[in-house]
C-alpha cells in the first residue's frame, strides 16, 4: 500500500502522509519556484508531438467519444 505524498516537480517529497489511513496532507507552494520546470521539462506547447498520436489513434478499437459527453 501507498500513502498520499505531494512531490515538488523536481521528484522530491514535499509533503506525505503518515499513516496508511483517512488523512489530509498538506504543503506550503510557492508556485513561481515552478516557472523554470513548465518552461523546460513540463513545457507541453513546445515538446508535445502530435503527429506521434496517428499509433494510438489508428488502432483497432479506437473510436471517438460519443457526442454530448
Amino acid at each position: 500500500m501507498e500513502v498520499n505524498t505531494i512531490w515538488w516537480p523536481s521528484g522530491e517529497i514535499v509533503a506525505q502522509a503518515a499513516t496508511l489511513g483517512d488523512e489530509l496532507v498538506t504543503a506550503r507552494c510557492d508556485l513561481d519556484l515552478t516557472r523554470s520546470y513548465k518552461e523546460t521539462v513540463f513545457n507541453f506547447a513546445r515538446h508535445r508531438r502530435p503527429e506521434h498520436y496517428r499509433l494510438i489513434v489508428d488502432r483497432a478499437g479506437a473510436e471517438p467519444p460519443a457526442e454530448g459527453g
